[in-house]
This record gives structure tokens, sequence and C-alpha cells, in this order.
């Protein structure tokens, strides 16, 4: 086993605040996986915090009295940016405590979680914890939170049912705020001047307003009344994760706190960002004609190339942002296509040309119902490419894609005209070119799930409809992975179920419980024409087409994503890290599990 090291030395801005204290002075505190930057604006002394997670945070807010207070994983933090250090940790509920927060009228501080709505309360004076009543709502996501001076506390709610939930800290009343909606979205709040909230019963995106929606101003726990877009300035500012609570004083503002650039941009200076980091978690990788191995990192999304010599850090993707490339196919020896989450990005690569940011590889397309693509592959017959994966937030189903590179089109099939409410997670064609699916149940983006066990379907290719429809473990929520050599098909499903099934009927039966090793991994079937590994967490299953024999290889590396195939060599990834193993001989020391 060969480790290459982290080819991606960088972290990402997970949103940030300026905290101000009761002297007037100010800092500015960006959250990252791992740790936290304070950073002094006008000095420039920046102090890095460890917070000994490998979790994301998710929101930061200053407090009134010059605290900062964020989360990650199930664990608050409480932090005195002008002493340099955490004051208060805890772990608070669920599987991410702190989704979003914000400070009641009498200084204590409210955040709720994700995905059960956990309620708490931070005294900030007197260092305490404390649980309080869960929201009582189907949703799962939180996205803004804003107190009344009434006492009344406001959160936006969603993805698929848009709400606003209200409860009064001091009496334990709750209520909820909507209207109908036929669309997913998410119930929005925000805070005004003298302690007025506004709200929106819909927004498209999680955190921020929607100016095509009717405002309302929220007082008792009700909306009052409709009122005009508020001119008063809001608390956030920014997008997405570079979000930011608060704004300098001076006459240097906070323009952009982007750890990806290793700058903090103010408006008449920039300041040089200085931290230690174990690197960015990779993505799936790819195999190119080039010869090369292509991937991203994942937050932020930078590319990154190996061959033989090493790995070499390329750059940014235009969008690219906090996502990745999930998966690949290449149209032939001098054009690779990539589909990036979020958004159902694709990314065109150019292998005969270098690398140019923003150029090559180019954005040239995006497909909103795939929003996290998991698979694709080129058609055997014809020039084209078929995509899949799950919707965006609040969606149910995902569709299939079929872009066709000389036209520039893409064909969408809906998730109603493939398996409705259920989403298609890997993809393979028959030997008459018929394409079989394997779905997943999931709903990642927040809508309630709907369907009860994952499928293999086949798609009769020429008439783009469903012609058969199997079921190979009840009540098994995703079939992860399949490839098909010849007449028979193999797969793997998301509780490590190896399995064998016919390609013409998609009867399917179980050749081995796999669980032992973990759970498959993402971009974790790799085929050859000899061979096709499945990737599990701490493992690697390899089937011989030829010789049916069924080998397993335990690995002490945690695999975390894969995979592809150059020479002799097989590529995965581990976190940060990317790592490569001889197929055969070295030290590998495969053991026969079956012969089919």
């Amino acid at each position: 086993m060969k480790n290459w090291g982290a080819p991606v030395q960088l972290s990402e801005t997970r949103t940030a605040a300026v905290c101000r204290d009761a002297f007037g002075r100010e800092r500015i505190v960006i959250a990252a996986k791992g740790f936290f930057l304070i950073i002094n604006p006008e000095t420039e002394e920046t102090i890095q915090l460890s917070m000994n997670s490998s979790e994301y945070p998710y929101v930061s807010y200053a407090t009134s009295g010059g605290l900062y207070c964020s989360g990650a994983g199930s664990v608050f933090y409480c932090i005195d940016p002008f002493a340099g250090k955490c004051v208060f940790k805890e772990n608070a509920a669920d599987e991410a405590a702190v989704f979003t927060l914000t400070e009641g009228p009498g200084g204590l501080v409210y955040f709720v979680s994700y995905p059960n709505l956990c309620v708490s309360e931070f005294d900030p004076v007197r260092l305490r914890l404390r649980r309080l009543p869960s929201l009582k709502s189907e949703s799962r996501y939180a996205g803004t939170m804003a107190a009344g001076g009434d006492g009344w506390i406001y959160i936006g709610l969603g993805t698929e049912n848009p709400s606003i939930a209200a409860f009064h800290p001091a009496t334990g009343e709750h209520s909820i705020i909507a209207r109908d909606s036929a669309v997913p979205g998410t119930g929005y709040v925000r805070k005004g001047n003298g302690g007025r909230v506004y709200g929106q019963y819909k927004t498209r995106a999680l955190r921020m307003s929607d100016r095509d929606q009717d405002w309302a101003e929220l007082a008792g726990g009700k909306a009052v009344r409709e009122i005009p877009p508020p001119e008063d300035d809001p608390e956030y500012w920014g997008e997405g994760f570079h979000t930011c609570h608060g704004q300098l004083t001076g006459a240097d503002q906070l323009e952009a706190s982007d750890l990806a650039e290793k700058k903090l941009k103010l408006t008449g200076k920039s300041i040089s960002l200085f931290y230690k980091t174990r690197g960015a978690e990779l993505s799936a990788v790819a195999a190119a004609p080039d010869g090369k191995l292509y991937g991203t990192s994942m937050h932020p999304m930078k590319l990154f190339t190996a061959d033989k010599r090493g790995t070499k850090l390329l750059g940014s993707l235009e969008e690219g942002g906090g996502g990745n490339i999930c998966t690949y196919a290449s149209l032939d020896d001098s054009t690779m296509i990539g589909f990036a989450y979020a958004g159902g990005k694709m990314y065109e690569f150019s292998l005969k040309k270098p690398f140019a940011p923003n150029r090559n590889p180019k954005l040239i397309g995006k497909t909103e119902a795939i929003h996290r693509p998991r698979d694709c592959a080129v058609h055997p017959n014809e020039r084209c490419i078929v995509f899949s994966g799950f919707p965006g937030y609040g969606e149910r189903g995902g569709s299939l894609g079929i872009y066709f590179p000389e036209k520039g089109k893409i064909d969408l099939l809906p998730p109603g005209q493939v398996i409705p409410d259920q989403s298609t997670v890997s993809l393979a064609f028959d030997s008459k070119g018929d394409m079989i699916g394997a779905t997943s149940i999931l709903t990642p983006g927040g809508a309630r799930q709907m369907a009860e066990e994952a499928v293999l379907y086949k798609l009769n290719w020429k008439n783009k409809k469903i012609e058969n429809v199997s079921v190979p473990f009840p009540l098994e929520k995703e079939i992860s992975h399949i490839c098909v050599s010849g007449n028979t098909g193999y797969g793997m499903t998301q509780s490590s179920l190896f399995f064998r099934f016919d390609s013409r009927t998609l009867a399917a039966d179980k050749l081995e419980n796999c669980s032992a090793f973990g759970k498959p991994v993402r971009g974790g079937c790799i085929q050859t024409a000899d061979f096709a590994f499945f990737l599990l967490e701490s493992a690697i299953w390899k089937v011989d087409f030829h010789s049916h024999y069924v080998s397993c290889l335990p690995v002490k590396e945690n695999i975390t994503s894969g995979g592809a195939i150059i020479g002799s060599e097989l590529y995965f990834c581990s976190g940060t890290s990317l790592l490569s193993m001889q197929i055969s001989g070295g030290d590998a020391k495969w053991r026969e599990v079956l012969r089919l």
C-alpha cells in the first residue's frame, strides 16, 4: 500500500462572525473543519484554536457580550476571541447540534439541531447549557432563527414543507406559522430593529430570503401583518458558507473571508491567513484516457491530478465552491465529463489541453433535477452519457439524464417515468444496450421517505420505458453499486450484502454478508475487462470474471471513496489522503471467499 499524501492542503470557510466587546475592540472568527481562526483586523495577528472534531461547523454567531458561538457534530462551542480561548464546550444533542442559533432579549443563546430539531439554551454568563423541548415538525432542516423583543423565538423550517416554528422559552408555548405550499422550500426569519422579527413563509434557499416572496412581521408567536421588504440591515450577509454574522464598524469593512484562498479581504486591505490543516477530504477519483488520475476535494472543491510521479494540485473550478465531482465518464481519448454536486453541474475536460481556471475543465451545464450526482456511464452503442443521482432540497426521487455532446443537449427522464420516489445511484448496460438501474429510497435533501425498498430495474433503451423491476432484498434502502459482465451482474447494497443477478431477468441471489468490513463507499465499484472491485470501508472485494473466484483483501486504512485503476495500480481515498496498491503481486494477500 502506498500513501501519496494529501493533495489538497487547504480548508474551507464554514461561516464567520465579527465579535465586538464592551471596549469596542473587534475580532473576526472563522469556523472551519477541525478549528476556529481568530483574526485581529488591526494588527493582523491570528490565533488558531483546535476543536478536536472531524465534523463540519454550519453557522457562526457573535453575542452582544463579544463571545463567539458555533458547533461541530454534537458539540456546542463558546469562544472568547479576545482572550483567544474556548470558554465552554459540551455535548448537546443530535447529529449536528448547532444548525442555526440566535440570542434572546436576556442575552441567552438558543440553537436548534439537525435532523431532530432539538432546542438548547446557553447562558453565556453562568456558562450553563440546558435542553428545551424539541420542535414539533416533520421537517429536518432549521435554516434561520431570530428572537423578538417580546421573548418569542422563531425558526425557519424546511425543506419539503416550508413553515416557521415559534416558541416562548419562559411560558413553554409553541406555534407553527405556515401557508399551504405545493412546492418545496424553507421558511425564513430575520431580526429587525427595535426587537422586531420579519419572516417569509417560503424561500428557495435554506438560509436566504427570496425577493419574489411576501414578507410578514412576526410577534406573539404568529404573523401579525404583511409588510414591504425590510429596509434595516440583516444580521447576516454573504452567501452559503461564506455567510458572516455582523460587520466591522470602521472604514475597512469585511468583504470576504476565504480560507481556501488564504485571504481575508477588507475594503482597504487584504490580510494573508496562515493555518495548519490536515487537508480537505477527497471525493471519488477517475482514470482518464491520458493515463492520469483526476479527482476533486470536498469543502473546498479543488481539482488535483496524479500519476506515477506523484500528485499535483491544479486549482479551482468555475462555480465549484464547496462541492465536488462525484462521477466521471470519458467520451474519447481527449474528452472527459465530470458531474458535480451541488446542482448537477457538468464539467468538460479537454485532456489534450492544459488546466486553465474557469476554462479547462469548462462548466457546460447544470441539471438541478440531479442535484447530487452518483453515477454515469457512456452508452455502449451511442455517443451519449447517462447520469443519475439524488434531487435537491425538499425533493424526492431523482431523474435520469442523457447528455448528447454533439448537440449539447440533455434529455431528462423524471422519476415518475423511471421509479417514483426513488433515485438511481448506480447504472450499467446489458449486452443489448438496455440500461439496468439500481436505486435508493433515501432523501438526503430533507423530504420524507415514501418508498420502502430499493429495486433493480431494466430500461428499454429504444422506447425509454421500464420493462422489468425486481426487489432483490425486501426493506433494503439502497443498492449502492452494480456492474455487468455478459449475462451476469454483481452488486453491493448499502448494508453490505454482496449479490449476483441475471442481467436478462434481474433475478438475484445473495452471496455474502460483508458488513464486518463496513459500508460501501462512493465511487466504490471499479470494473475492468477481467475483474470487478467493490470497495468497503475496511476491505476490497474482487470478482474474477474468468475463474469465477471472489476474493477479499482487508485493509488497515479507512477507505472513504473510490476508485480507479491505472496500469496495475488501484487508487482510492482515505479521508484527505490518496492511496494506491498493486492489484496483483506485491504484498497484497487476497483471501478466497467464494467460487461462483
